[in-house]
């Protein structure tokens, strides 16, 4: 999985996004459900994408973030920013078919 893709990225404010930046998902989930519940701040796709509200089924593993969930969050993305772009934001899989058909 592509670490510094965009089905990897979520916003946070500069303290807690310094404080989280090296931790495994499970860590920063639990950290953001502890802002949740103090009242603080945690941007709505932010707050989604911890909660797995994207990839929820019965497969999702809970504590951890993989190339499903990261896939599953790109697409909602797309599909809320589908009416302002020209065209859509790419899940790593797509990336690679596409540098893979520009090598032909």
């Amino acid at each position: 999985m592509d670490l510094d893709g965009i089905g990897n990225l979520a916003l946070l404010d500069t303290g807690n996004n310094a404080a989280l930046s090296n931790s495994v998902f499970a860590v920063k989930r639990d950290h953001i459900i502890e802002m949740d519940k103090n009242g603080e701040f945690i941007p709505p796709c932010t707050k989604r994408v911890f909660l797995k509200y994207y990839s929820m089924s019965a497969g999702t593993q809970l504590h951890f973030w993989g190339k499903v969930d990261a896939d599953a969050y790109v697409d909602e993305m797309n599909r809320v920013l589908r009416p302002y772009l020209s065209g859509s934001l790419y899940t790593e899989a797509e990336r690679g078919e596409e540098r893979d058909e520009h090598r032909d």
